[in-house]
């Protein structure tokens, strides 16, 4: 591999910060964690930034194989870059299953590594304050476009089976207005916009700002732009740099969110489930009754 390769900053993390020093471990991890600031940021600054100094910044550039700062820098700016390209994204993925000993075990390596991470990346003040304002609400919209539109739909199912009301989206183009104008009151929202700002995530946020509705968005995109204009944004890692599905981290951030909801009102949620398990006791039985039903000779019900 050439060390002054640019589109590899994220492998070669992975591969040589179990070998440095603590502090220089702790600059690699920073790099991976914010290309976006590693592309604009001196040495000082990422000293600053990381506890450390400018000489272990520089440190920890040679040791991941570049001959200094400016060489990192290019190379987390072309990280940046590459991570909202889809064919940039299947290449690196191609490249790091073929390069792995079994691609099963790549991806679940990689996935258990963005999930231990997330605990990371949202501190426990800001996921509280954005259930806070998820649990105030009477109704929820949850929104995402492909691949994460399921993980709003099954959002929406299991906060159904909780108690809580909420309507799921994934309208894109001209659609995106009908659901807008027919989803009726909500109280708060979330928006998964795992990678990149389509232009359908700023109109939901923007829409739903306009209408003095709080959000919560759940994206790998620490710069997105929109960002700034919602009150509660949780940033997960970043699963377009290694072999883990977009759709991963926002799935296991549903689930918490789930589970963060159901915990605020244990009576009611474990009511609804009963409820729940009634309901599909008496399909069953209504099922079995149909089948026991007698026939007639020319198989019609008497």
């Amino acid at each position: 591999m050439d060390d002054t390769g640019e589109q590899d900053l994220a492998e070669r993390i992975r591969q040589r910060a179990p070998g440095l020093p603590q502090a220089l471990g702790n600059v690699a991890a920073y790099c991976l964690r914010h290309p976006d600031t590693v592309s604009t940021s001196s040495a000082a600054e990422l000293g600053t930034a990381t506890g450390t100094s400018d000489a272990t910044v520089v440190r920890t550039a040679r040791a991941l194989g570049y001959p200094g700062v400016k060489e990192m820098r290019r190379a987390a700016a072309a990280l940046i870059s590459s991570r909202t390209d889809p064919g940039a994204v299947m290449a690196r993925r191609i490249a790091q299953v073929s390069s792995a000993g079994s691609p099963f075990d790549r991806v679940v390596r990689d996935t258990l590594h963005g999930v231990e991470s997330l605990a990371e990346f949202i501190p426990a003040g800001q996921w509280e304050a954005a259930v806070d304002v998820l649990a105030a609400a009477d109704r929820l919209l949850v929104y995402g476009l492909p691949p994460v539109g399921f993980v709003a739909e099954h959002l929406v199912l299991m906060l159904g089976r909780i108690g809580r009301a909420a309507v799921a989206g994934s309208a894109t183009g001209l659609a995106l207005a009908d659901l807008l104008l027919s989803t009726g009151p909500v109280g708060a929202a979330v928006v998964f916009a795992p990678v990149r700002q389509f232009p359908e995530v700023t109109t939901v946020v923007r829409h739903l700002r306009d209408d003095g509705i709080p959000c919560v968005l759940v994206t790998e995109a620490i710069d997105m732009p929109i960002a700034a204009e919602v009150e509660h944004v949780l940033v997960t890692p970043r699963t377009s740099l290694d072999t883990a599905g977009e759709s991963t981290l926002p799935l296991v951030v549903a689930q918490a969110l789930l589970m963060s909801l159901a915990a605020r009102d244990r009576d009611g949620a474990a009511a609804t489930m009963e409820r729940l398990h009634a309901l599909r006791d008496r399909i069953a039985d209504d099922a079995g009754s149909r089948r026991r039903r007698p026939t007639t000779s020319n198989g019609g019900t008497p």
